[in-house]
């Protein structure tokens, strides 16, 4: 595909700085602008040996190197994480090491820091508890994509870890949310943080044709969009079950609509208990480095959930494929989420803390930040008219809500 005098621009600026320069160089792009096919050039001059690729998320990671497809090699666009941290599995081995180092000690003293490491790492295996060790080598260069949903704590580590940082993103979606950053006085917003060296704004023919992208373009411009139609970018005023159980992701605002589209869902599709059933999708909702479970990224249960016996109903355990590609068994997840469906004002008890367990909850229906580094064929935005009174919020709400949509938008508006 030949490059427009702005892409070759912007490709141009990318190369000279990868040479020599500052240690990042931030190129923002919005929807149909071409950030894909600017990677792919990059991927092409630099070289694979030279160049490594990273994403927020194992979602984000898979769907960029889908779009790069036969320019990058299979596996080669991977995860921040696994670019900043070193998986330390838990080692039966170095139990039995222990073991034998305990039996030919004489010392006391000894002996209790043996059985002392014997016991700690038992319980890693007994839990599955995988630690995550900084990484200190440098990198070449390090291509970071969906730049905007990168934190400051994320930038801080990727600026520690690798000596040149390629930034990719699209200024106008929505930046992360982080109260404990925003509490800190840390500004959220990446495009904020970093100026962009290049900015792709124009819209290419191709991208042009689609009326998802041209109602995502008018949202950006604040633009009226009249290109509504019934195949690829409709609009409607109500749903049924039926509507939402046939979209491949539901989009919404608030966290009460979230929960009310995830139980008509679930009731849909024959799901009637309190805690899910096999064959659902549920959503990560809080990083844990230890497991290296990621905030957002999706699972689906592969096995029906099982109550936790250590914990009475405060903990279950399932079975899951997470992220598309990782089997994990018995996964220990907390209650508190699915219990806010029976009442919304439900606290979480701070004395059940002692049994480790991870936070997910339905995925049927994700918030819009939820969303944010995936794409799905079929997306139905939900809108619920969250913080209606702040314009610009919304026109960056709505905007990262369409693009979501690879090829068909259903824009549902809430009586």
């Amino acid at each position: 595909m030949k490059l427009s005098t702005e892409q070759e621009k912007a490709r141009d600026a990318v190369l000279a700085w990868a040479e020599g320069g500052e240690q990042a160089f931030v190129l923002g792009g919005y929807a149909g602008t071409g950030k894909t096919t600017m990677l792919r050039e990059i991927f092409r001059e630099l070289g694979s040996d030279r160049v490594s690729c990273h994403t927020p998320t194992g979602k984000a990671a898979a769907v960029l190197q889908e779009k790069l497809g036969d320019d990058v090699g299979e596996g080669e666009v991977r995860t921040i994480h696994s670019l900043l941290y070193t998986p330390d599995p838990p080692d039966p081995q170095k139990v039995k090491d222990l073991q034998k180092a305990l039996e030919m000690t004489d010392d006391p003293r000894m002996a209790k820091e043996i059985q002392a490491a014997m016991d700690a790492e038992q319980k890693r295996i007994d839990r599955n508890e995988i630690r995550w060790i900084e990484k200190d080598e440098d990198r070449d260069i390090v291509i970071v994509d969906e730049a905007s949903m990168v934190s400051p704590r994320m930038e801080a580590d990727l600026r520690r870890c690798a000596s040149r940082i390629l930034f990719v993103g699209d200024p106008f979606q929505l930046p992360p949310v982080d109260p404990a950053a925003e509490r800190r006085g840390e500004v959220l917003d990446f495009f904020e943080r970093n100026r962009p060296d290049a900015v792709l704004t124009e819209i290419h023919r191709q991208a042009g044709e689609s009326a998802v992208l041209a109602m995502a373009t008018a949202i950006r411009n604040d633009e009226p969009f009249n290109g509504w139609n019934d195949s690829d970018c409709r609009y409607m005023e109500g749903c049924t079950a039926q509507d939402l159980a046939g979209a491949d992701a539901i989009i919404t605002g608030k966290n009460n609509t979230r929960r009310m589209i995830n139980r008509a869902v679930r009731r849909e599709n024959g799901y009637d208990g309190s805690l899910p059933g096999k064959g659902e999708r549920l959503i990560c909702l809080r990083n844990d480095r230890v497991t290296g479970l990621v905030n957002g990224v999706p699972g689906v249960t592969t096995s029906d959930a099982k109550v936790h016996p250590d914990a009475e109903e405060h903990v279950f355990k399932v079975d899951m494929l997470y992220d598309g590609r990782k089997v994990m068994k018995d996964v220990k997840i907390d209650t508190h989420a699915f219990e806010l469906y029976r009442d919304a004002r439900t606290r979480r008890d701070a004395l059940i803390r002692s049994v480790p367990r991870h936070e997910f909850d339905f995925g049927y229906a994700l918030t819009v930040h939820k969303s944010q580094g995936s794409e799905w064929d079929h997306v139905l935005v939900y809108d619920d008219a969250m913080m209606a009174h702040k314009k610009l919020f919304r026109r960056r709400w709505a905007y990262t809500a369409a693009t979501r949509a690879a090829k068909r938008l259903t824009w549902v508006k809430e009586f």
